[in-house]
């Protein structure tokens, strides 16, 4: 049963535009936002980011689980808030005679996991004065297979400075896309969790990627992908989801013992590599 609070939100974005807009509390915004979300109100959700009073807006937090971004009919509400954070980053751009120092404060953290997405989406972000000031970036569930790679790599360029906390989850990558951001990866000098589980990834570019990050002295923490020369008999399919293919056990603890090693030999036993994407405590934003 709905709270007292959330059906008085409902009722309150069945009306657009919103009358109280101007002058709501800030911590009214996350529950109509959700109300808005639920009830499929893109032009209200449009609003509300225009006016989002954070620095942060967790999207994946605020909505629910991954499966609600997935299967939710209304389609235009993620594209909606996609398209508001675009405009917002767009106008702060564009606008004549001011600099970042007159704008709102940058965004830090910015979490986007199953949102669709496109190359003009990331390239807004890349040139935006949000991007050298980011901590966290979630943009698990895209296609980097495909056209989204380069703007992804320019836009880690822009962030490497200050990125923390890197989710690439599920993305569709494959050792020559992983390949392909190592170089950008290893900029990122403070960067503390590496997430790719759930990638096509083999032993041999896991055991690269782990080499070529053991000079990131902050990195605490990487959940990598079962490798795919650890599946029997066949590899994952494209569509980068694993749960299916049977998993050959003693190969992956073998895999997993000499990443082990490798960590020891390496001096670095602060560092944790798993392939378990739950329960290690995943840096929480407000622990950056």
């Amino acid at each position: 049963m709905d709270s007292l609070l959330f059906l008085c939100a409902r009722r309150i974005v069945a009306h657009h535009p919103l009358p109280i807009l101007p002058a709501l509390p800030a911590h009214l915004y996350p529950i109509l936002f959700q109300a808005a979300f639920l009830d499929g109100r893109p032009l209200v959700l449009r609003d509300l980011v225009a006016a989002w009073p954070f620095p942060v807006l967790n999207f994946q937090r605020l909505v629910g689980r991954r499966e609600l971004l997935r299967d939710h009919p209304c389609k235009l509400c993620v594209q909606a808030v996609i398209l508001a954070v675009v405009a917002q980053l767009r106008r702060q751009l564009e606008e004549p005679g001011h600099d970042a120092s007159d704008l709102q404060a940058p965004l830090e953290s910015l979490e986007l996991a199953f949102c669709s997405l496109v190359p003009a989406d990331l390239a807004f972000l890349s040139q935006s004065f949000h991007a050298p000031a980011l901590k966290r970036l979630d943009l698990s569930g895209h296609d980097f297979s495909q056209g989204l790679l380069e703007p992804l790599r320019l836009l880690l360029e822009e962030t490497s400075a200050s990125l923390l906390h890197l989710d690439l989850m599920e993305c569709r990558m494959a050792d020559s896309h992983l390949d392909a951001l190592l170089p950008t990866l290893r900029r990122c000098s403070r960067l503390r969790f590496l997430g790719l589980y759930g990638n096509s990834l083999s032993t041999a570019a896991l055991k690269d990627l782990l080499q070529k990050t053991l000079e990131l002295p902050d990195l605490h923490l990487v959940v990598y992908p079962f490798p795919v020369d650890c599946y029997k008999p066949e590899p994952p399919s494209e569509s980068g989801w694993n749960f299916e293919e049977p998993v050959d056990e003693e190969l992956l603890a073998a895999v997993n013992a000499e990443f082990s090693q490798m960590l020891v030999n390496s001096g670095r036993t602060d560092l944790v590599w798993t392939y378990n994407p739950y329960g290690h405590g995943t840096l929480d934003y407000f622990s950056l």
